[in-house]
Order: structure tokens, then sequence, then C-alpha cells
């Protein structure tokens, strides 16, 4: 069965849903982040959550609902904390990238980031309470965008100018 929700988004690039089954969308050109709330089997009106995001395109949940965001166009990745009840103001956990695309988390809360211009990959360690400094994991990747992560930790990267998963 499809659903669809229209005319509230501009460029929706990155996607994901919670354990809850709500959806959160990285709206690239309305410059925001959106949540669809998902309440007995339909989903509701949408929902931004924060301000001052430039081309976000993609969007990861960890599992206590807070919100990761690759916040393109300012060349960084904020987290959009959530307490169990309502979101914080986005908090900035790593700059100095050039056009992050990607962005997705492990099960220990690490998050990892396509640093797409830099053509590279990073990682955002995650120490149980705050985050530490990134720390680059690959280099002379062909411009990733994509970021996936399996349960055994393997990270798995689209990178569109070599047209290859590595």
């Amino acid at each position: 069965v499809q659903t669809a929700i229209e005319g509230y988004f501009y460029r929706p690039f990155g996607v994901t849903i919670d354990a809850h089954g709500n959806l959160f969308v990285a709206d690239a050109y309305n410059n925001s982040v959106k949540k669809i709330p998902y309440n007995a089997g339909s989903y509701g009106v949408p929902v931004s959550l924060g301000s001052g995001f430039s081309d976000p395109n993609a969007v990861a949940v960890d599992a206590s609902g807070n919100v990761f965001v690759a916040d393109t166009n300012n060349n960084a990745v904020k987290e959009i904390p959530f307490n169990g009840a309502s979101y914080g103001a986005p908090l900035t956990i790593a700059t100095g990238f050039n056009n992050p695309f990607g962005v997705a988390l492990n099960a220990s809360g690490d998050v990892f980031v396509a640093d797409t211009f830099n053509n590279e990959v990073w990682e955002i360690p995650f120490n149980g309470s705050s985050y530490g400094t990134a720390v680059k994991i690959a280099t002379g990747v062909g411009r990733p965008r994509g970021l996936a992560i399996d349960g055994a930790a393997n990270v798995y990267v689209g990178a569109d100018a070599d047209n290859a998963v590595e």
C-alpha cells in the first residue's frame, strides 16, 4: 500500500524511520528537517524540527529518538536531541566537512559521515554521554553520498562518482 504525503516538501532527499514508525525527512530546499508522526496506522501532518539548516540532505535516528542531520551547506553534522517528549534545538556535533551528504549510526551511537567533496568518510565517536572528535576512517572514496551500517558494524558507502559501492 502506498501513502503519499504531499505539498509540504521541496526536494526531500534523505529519509529514515524510528522504532515507533515516525518518518523523518531531510527537506533540502526548504532548509528543514521534518517529522511525520505515525499513529494508529496512519501518518499525520509533517512538523518541522529545529532551524538553521542549509540544504540538509540526510537524516538518521538513534534508539533514544535523537535525530542526526547531514547539514550539507553548513558543512556540519547536527543532532536534534529528543528528551522523550519533545525535541530540542539542533546542536552541532562536528564541522569542517565539505558538503556532507550522508549520515548513519551504528548500534553504539557512533555517527558516520559521508564527506562528499573531500572524498572521505568520518566517524564521530560516542562515549555514552557525549561525542568526541571526528576521526577519518576512509579516504579516496569517489564522492561518497549514502551510508549504511549492518549488524556486524560494517560501513557501506554509496560513492556516485565511480558508480560503485565500497
